[in-house]
Parts: structure tokens; sequence; C-alpha cells
């Protein structure tokens, strides 16, 4: 069984309601980023495309050259692209800001949490849990590391931890969803290393929009 020794200073334990507040600012903070994320919006073709097109009725309406009106068009997009930006992110269904412990009361679930000790006071730096989905199968949730403590272990700590868990709790496979957003595409590297295999891909093409895609990563717990 893979079972890292904790980053020093790191101690990874259960929840607990006192911590509730830790955790929902570490989720708002460090769950969706919004400079990757405005990056990879960018690189969508098909928004450039529409933009395009619509600068060019802009200009026939406008009765203005073509250049100007597709500098006038990107000009006004930008803005109206980042407020739409702005509430994708933060729509109840993707953002759940203010629920991310209740995956430790439900059914069979459980979040831990990585704190950091070094200091005076302790903070959390990370979570990671275990969400309930059949009486065969679980799935990692909130797994993340604040910004400043990555590279140091930490997620593969959190990861290693939900992972026996779901095999303690007998489920045969765990699986992992991500979204094309923010600092949680980057996990997809750590999920492969610790024997997760791409199970499903979303249907919505990169150049259509890239943050609608998603990917899910799934590891059998229990050998055939």
């Amino acid at each position: 069984m893979y079972n890292p020794a904790s980053p020093d200073g790191i101690r990874v334990r259960k929840f607990s309601d006192d911590l509730e507040a830790d955790v929902v600012k570490l989720n708002r903070n460090e769950r969706y980023r919004i400079l990757p994320t405005i990056i990879r919006g960018f690189g969508a073709p098909f928004l450039h495309v529409v933009a395009v097109i619509g600068s060019s009725f802009l200009g026939v309406l406008c009765g203005l050259s073509f250049s100007v009106a597709i500098l006038c068009g990107y000009c006004s997009g930008i803005p109206v692209y980042l407020v739409i930006i702005h509430i994708f992110l933060n729509l109840p269904s993707l953002s759940n800001h203010g629920q991310v412990a209740e995956v430790h009361h439900q059914k069979n679930g459980i979040l831990y949490v990585a704190m950091d000790t070094s200091g005076n006071e302790s903070s959390v730096v990370g979570m990671a849990g275990i969400e309930h989905m059949s009486s065969s199968g679980a799935r990692i949730v909130r797994l993340m590391v604040k910004s400043s403590h990555r590279g140091r272990g930490i997620g593969r700590e959190l990861l290693a931890k939900v992972i026996q868990y779901a095999k303690d709790m007998g489920y045969e496979t765990v699986d992992a969803e991500i979204l094309n957003i923010g600092s949680l595409w980057s996990n997809c590297p750590m999920y492969a290393s610790r024997g997760f295999h791409s199970h499903h891909r979303s249907y919505v093409p990169h150049w259509y929009f890239p943050l609608l895609r998603s990917h899910v990563w799934m590891k059998q717990l229990r050998e055939n």
C-alpha cells in the first residue's frame, strides 16, 4: 500500500465542525483560479469566431471599417466575457462554497484536512473527501492544496488517505471527475501516477468551450 510520509509540519486529520470556515475559504480561493480559467477560455477558437462575426455585424450596422469593428468588438467583448466567467464559476452547482463540509456528514462520506502546524497557529492548507455514489463506487471530491503549499507531497498524502478509506468501506471502485478549470485540472498526472485510468471524457469539443470539458479518472480497488 502506498503510504507517504507526512511532509514536515503537516498533519492530516479528519474534518471537524470548528474548521468549517477554514475549508470554505480554501475551497473558494483554490478550487477555481480566475487567471488560468480566462486563459483557457480565450483558447477556444469558437469564442474568437463569434467575436469576428459579431464585429462584422457591428461594422455593417455602424458603418465602421472591418479593423475598427474588430477592435471595438474585442474591447467590448472582453468585459462581457469576464462577467460570464464570474457567473459561471459561482453557479451553485459548480461552486458550492458553503457546502464543502456536507460530504463529511453524508452516508459513508468523509473529509480529511491537511493542517500546517509549523506556525504559532495551525491552518488548513489542503483537503480531500470521499462521497458515496453507489454500493460499489465512491467519488473523490474537494481534493485541493493551497497554492503556497504545493509541491510538498500534501496532495499525494491526502489522495492516499481517501483511497484507503474507500477500500476500508468496501468500495470496489473510486473515481474523480475534474472540470477543465483552474487548479483542479493539474491533478490529472497525480491520479495517473496512483493507478487511476481515464474512464470518460466529456463530449464538449475543445474548440467550442474548453471550460465545460471534464475528465473522469477511475481506480479499481479490488482484484478481479
